[in-house]
């Protein structure tokens, strides 16, 4: 077989993939517009989210107390050689430490116990959907997507409600913690470390657009291989009755590669991101020690700042790079609200009448008089002008 017959059989296995399971095409997503849509799920737990995000407060002082008390022990009891006080603020330190842990346990508890609870939710609202909306709906998305919506998005839904989403918050916290804690310190020193910042936040500006299309990318091509395999499933006993397993491969090949390659992308801008976040931290800290060594041979800086200070700016880093990981999951968590939301907004065209009247007795029978019937508003009608009597009492 030629190269060029083979890329022709490639194009007819890829379009016969696609015909049996056209793309969904989604507009412009309006992340506020998922969110408010989403957040009618939170209402009935709102007690349990509001725990939850007391608990960072509380944690994030915790996390950030304790550079601090090593600087008093270094420079209050280290070098003056000060004994008096220092084993209680070791006990001090190591409470903190303590509490921080307990604190996060709670927290995690809490956010998993939420996430699933709203999600649990979710996949109930939207199986109830599923039985409200028209058999035309059904009829256009294969069985294979539909699964898809209430499993696969609905989990990626529930790891961002339960690690992503609301732990975001508390990074945020703890950030802006940091940023106050390190300009008490040396606002001097704070200033140079951030230099880094604007060349950050234009990396990130500039990766949003490509890292959303990315993971909106994945959600579509594993909703496209789901629906395959399961209307392949379903039918593999025609299949294998007209000897088209060689055919079906080809198709699933097709299928299953494109599903890689998106994963491939999104891998690809999720590495990126996370080796420049650490990359930019390590030239931070590189920048610090460069100014904080010459300020403390002038005697401008005392140690325990210095070694505080440090301690920080890796604090401060070490959320960046978990947000640039949440991130990536609240961009892989908005392409499925964006098919959830798509499920949700379908409204039945065939409703139940408010006040449904009852049918009074039937005289002559059931009479049909030049009735058409197409399955699609626009397609070509399968039955014209249909007439049909049938009397009381008859069987057809």
């Amino acid at each position: 077989m030629s190269a060029s017959t083979e890329e022709n059989a490639a194009q007819a296995r890829k379009k016969a993939a696609r015909a049996l399971t056209p793309e969904v095409t989604f507009g412009k997503a309006y992340d506020a517009r998922l969110v408010r849509r989403l957040a009618v799920f939170f209402k009935p737990h709102l007690g349990l989210f509001i725990l939850s995000m007391a608990s960072y407060p509380v944690v994030s002082a915790l996390h950030l107390i304790q550079p601090y008390l090593v600087k008093v022990a270094i420079d209050s009891h280290i070098v003056p050689h000060e004994m008096d006080g220092f084993l209680t603020l070791v006990f001090v330190l190591l409470g903190a430490i303590g509490l921080e842990f307990a604190g996060k346990f709670a927290q995690t508890l809490l956010t998993q116990i939420l996430g699933q609870r709203v999600t649990r939710d979710l996949r109930m609202r939207l199986f109830e959907k599923l039985q409200e909306v028209d058999l035309s709906y059904i009829e256009k998305n294969p069985v294979g997507r539909l699964m898809t919506r209430v499993t696969n998005d609905v989990e990626a839904l529930t790891e961002t409600f339960s690690t992503g989403a609301i732990s975001i918050v508390g990074d945020l916290f703890t950030l802006g913690g940091i940023v106050i804690m390190m300009l008490a310190l040396d606002w001097k020193l704070t200033l140079y470390a951030f230099c880094t910042m604007p060349v950050l936040g234009g990396f990130v500006a500039v990766m949003r657009k490509y890292a959303r299309e990315a993971f909106r990318n994945v959600r579509t091509h594993l909703s496209r291989m789901n629906a395959f395999l399961n209307e392949a499933i379903s039918g593999m006993n025609l299949i294998q009755a007209f000897r088209q397993e060689r055919t079906m491969m080809g198709e699933f090949e097709e299928v299953n590669s494109e599903y890689r390659d998106a994963n491939l992308e999104s891998i690809r801008y999720d590495a990126m991101t996370y080796a420049v976040t650490e990359g930019l931290s390590t030239v931070a800290i590189a920048l610090v020690l460069l100014l904080g060594l010459s300020l403390f041979e002038t005697g401008a800086v005392e140690i325990g700042i210095f070694v505080a200070f440090v301690d920080y700016l890796r604090r401060f880093f070490a959320p960046i790079n978990e947000l640039s990981t949440k991130y990536t999951m609240l961009q892989s968590a908005m392409a499925s609200a964006e098919r959830c939301v798509d499920l949700l907004d379908q409204e039945p065209t065939v409703v139940e009448p408010a006040t449904p009247a009852r049918p009074g007795p039937m005289q002559d029978g059931l009479h049909f008089d030049h009735v058409e019937f197409r399955y699609n508003p626009g397609a070509p009608a399968v039955l014209r002008g249909l007439d049909l009597s049938v009397r009381r009492g008859e069987k057809v």
